[in-house]
């Protein structure tokens, strides 16, 4: 839970509507008040209101008229003034949070004042990127008049910040680590399960995602039910971040909860996930990014002949491929148990044809491939080793000491499979490459 939250501001309304909101969180016990100001010449920190309010520093006053209703409303505040640090005022933050031991950093998504042109983008966006805690950014609408709840406070809100929450699943561990989180949180009036398809390539694909999706949201919900409130599962279509934003506003959702990396977010170069990221910046309501309690287990090993349906129905995306437990040595990598990506060996009675290089969409680009064609190669390299490349993979083999050779020089037997192509192979957009043996 949140026991300790640093909050940076900048004495701006929405920066003080901002603060209000640490009273609504969960398990909060002390906050962090953290102003930056090149004015500092060094960290200040005053442990009272009264401290801060006495102090000659007017950065010091203002934080302490700013926390009156933290402490009003029971929680213990610490009242801090710092320079920035020469990597931007966000190292500045990130630092304090470390420093102050914070659970979380409550920030806003802009600003006004000394910060505003920066919160407006630039820090609040790194630090979303670069913290290792929890982290969550306020959105609200543009600023208020006199009279409305900006003004008033806190207790005129008729929806608190956890009443109605939006929670992306996509079935991973981090799926799991939320909901776990989900069910020490009491007052939901609603949580909405929500699973976006971003693809499907036909329509039996798409009927097997549809059904391993609602099974999936069953389970969740089936898990949530002990808390109480509304549990409302849904499942929509198309770019994640995109109708992760666009269902909070139909649904008049209070939070949006994501988890910071998801599953095709590992082994990955990013410090945070890109529909975390997307989501934070285009979301017009508070979003909490939790930072995992643990990483994903990604495993890297040959597939058991047992196992090789579970290859086909990967490979059901990419030419329907066949695996055949008399001729295939299949390498795949798995994440959190889901094989995620593919690659085979097949013996033919004159060669070795290294084929079916697949990861599936969504977890590209994050060297998973690499990782499976490079135990096939460690594994099955001591002895010449044959593809077709197409033209885009053609560099891909060339890391793995393939080399072009012309098409008399591939083994009858897998040249064979490639007469449709007529004799033009550079037409078929496909290339011979051969890797010698180990040694040779």
């Amino acid at each position: 839970m949140f026991e300790r939250i640093l909050i940076p501001t900048d004495f701006s309304w929405y920066a003080q509507r901002t603060i209000w909101c640490a009273t609504e969180i969960p398990g909060t016990t002390a906050v962090v008040l953290l102003h930056i100001t090149d004015e500092a010449p060094e960290c200040m920190t005053w442990h009272s209101s009264a401290e801060a309010r006495n102090s000659p520093s007017t950065p010091a006053n203002a934080l302490a008229y700013a926390g009156e209703a933290l402490e009003k409303a029971g929680l213990s505040v610490t009242y801090e003034v710092a320079p920035p640090k020469s990597a931007g005022i966000h190292a500045a933050i990130l630092e304090s949070a470390e420093r102050n031991g914070a659970d979380l950093v409550l920030i806003g998504g802009r600003g006004r004042g000394f910060l505003r042109d920066i919160f407006m983008g630039h820090v609040s966006k790194r630090v979303v990127e670069e913290a290792g805690i929890h982290v969550l950014v306020t959105h609200f609408p543009e600023e208020p008049a006199p009279e409305s709840e900006a003004v008033r406070g806190p207790a005129s809100r008729e929806n608190p910040l956890f009443s109605r929450v939006l929670v992306p699943v996509d079935f991973s561990r981090s799926t799991f680590e939320i909901i776990e989180f989900l069910c020490e949180v009491d007052g939901y009036e609603e949580i909405i399960l929500m699973h976006v398809i971003a693809s499907v390539n036909d329509r039996h694909d798409l009927q097997k995602k549809l059904q391993h999706s609602m099974q999936a949201l069953s389970f969740l919900q089936r898990d949530l039910a002990p808390i109480g409130g509304r549990i409302s599962p849904l499942i929509r279509f198309g770019d994640p971040a995109e109708e992760i934003c666009r269902i909070a506003g139909e649904e008049q959702a209070t939070l949006i909860l994501v988890s910071r990396f998801g599953a095709s977010d590992y082994l990955k170069d990013g410090p945070i996930g890109s529909i975390a990221a997307e989501v934070a910046k285009r979301a017009r309501i508070p979003v909490l990014i939790r930072f995992p309690g643990s990483s994903h287990d990604v495993q890297v090993r040959e597939i058991g002949t047992a196992e090789f349906p579970r290859a086909e129905e990967t490979w059901s995306h990419y030419r329907q491929q066949r695996a055949d437990p008399s001729a295939d040595r299949i390498f795949g990598v798995f994440v959190d148990g889901d094989l995620v990506a593919l690659a085979r060996c097949r013996r033919y009675p004159d060669g070795l044809e290294i084929d079916g290089v697949f990861t599936q969409e969504g977890f590209r680009r994050r060297g998973y491939a690499r990782s499976a064609v490079s135990l096939l190669v460690h594994e099955c390299g001591a002895e010449p080793l044959y593809t077709f490349s197409t033209g885009d993979m053609i560099d891909f083999f060339r890391s793995f000491d393939f080399q072009e050779i012309p098409d008399r020089d591939m083994p009858a037997s897998i040249r064979e499979r490639y007469g449709f192509a007529l004799g033009d192979l550079a037409g078929a957009d496909l290339y011979p490459m051969k890797r010698s043996s180990r040694g040779a």
